[in-house]
């Protein structure tokens, strides 16, 4: 447990081949069944919320050493938060990042979503969901492959190596 801001840029060397994001969300199908939940409610929580995943997400990805998965869930309905984060990840990172589509026979219910993740709804799985999930491959590319070579610590990871100066004045890891 390191107690590091997993929103914020980190320093932690890349040497993860797998890493799952269970990101908060809107609770949006809480809703329907808590007043105090509605009551925090408002129109812009789905988009904070996003924002943070994206975060999440973005941290994630930058600590992976390709070839690595990083499957990122919500529980959220909104698809701000599912399809939509996983949208942006794949624009910054073009090159580096693509959907591992899930496919309609590997999951007893649920169903495919346009970017290539996998979505359940509560109404077609007996109450259960939402849940969301899409499996994203961290490739390696040529620039990576000289590096590892070298024994970049950096090598195969998506986004640039942190330096001394992006440090978050946070010596919690």
């Amino acid at each position: 447990v390191t107690q590091h801001d997993a929103t914020l840029r980190t320093s932690f060397p890349r040497l993860f081949t797998k890493v799952l994001v269970d990101a908060p969300c809107s609770t949006d199908r809480h809703l329907l069944q808590n007043a105090q939940e509605l009551q925090s409610w408002n129109t812009g929580t789905p988009g904070r919320s996003a924002d943070r995943q994206l975060s999440l997400l973005v941290s994630s990805l930058q600590v992976a050493r390709a070839p690595a998965i990083v499957v990122y869930s919500t529980c959220a309905l909104d698809e701000r938060e599912n399809d939509g984060v996983v949208r942006s990840v794949l624009a910054q990172f073009r090159e580096r990042v693509r959907v591992r589509p899930c496919s309609a026979g590997q999951y007893p219910f649920g169903e495919p979503t346009p970017a290539g993740g996998w979505l359940v709804l509560p109404d077609q799985a007996d109450g259960w969901g939402p849940f969301y999930l899409c499996a994203l491959e961290v490739v390696a590319t040529a620039t990576n492959a000289a590096a590892t070579a070298r024994g970049d610590d950096t090598a195969g990871s998506v986004g640039e190596s942190p330096s001394e100066n992006d440090s978050n004045g946070d010596d919690d890891e």
